[in-house]
């Protein structure tokens, strides 16, 4: 995957999905999909800025689900933060104009099966 040549941008990764089935008769599934939010600029003002905005969205409000031609298919929302990471230091670092955020959010999806079929 390339990524932009310009700033700023926002990246996202797909870490892990957990899968459990709490019940008895394991007709309850939920699953924990992690999302990684990489929040990229070229200086700590701009990215001071961009993160402020993308925390305060994964947070609070609803994010639509798109799919692949940009149709809206659903929403979704961040259910925490688990972690936030500053990329600092190092030689690349301090020779480039490239800093970036990373933000590890959780989110919970719960299905339900009867008769085979997911509602």
């Amino acid at each position: 995957m390339s990524q932009p040549k310009s700033f700023p941008y926002l990246t996202i990764e797909f870490t892990v999905n957990t899968i459990s089935q709490p019940t008895k008769l394991n007709d309850l599934m939920v699953e924990t999909p992690r999302l990684t939010f990489g929040v990229h600029a070229d200086n700590l003002n701009t990215l001071n800025d961009i993160y402020t905005k993308t925390r305060r969205i994964l947070l609070y409000k609803n994010i639509p689900l798109l799919s692949a031609s940009g149709e809206v298919i659903g929403i979704f929302k961040v259910e925490g933060i688990d972690n936030e990471t500053n990329v600092i230091g190092g030689d690349y670092q301090q020779t480039s104009e490239h800093h970036r955020i990373y933000i590890d959010t959780r989110l919970s999806i719960q299905t339900v099966k009867t008769k085979g079929e997911i509602k």
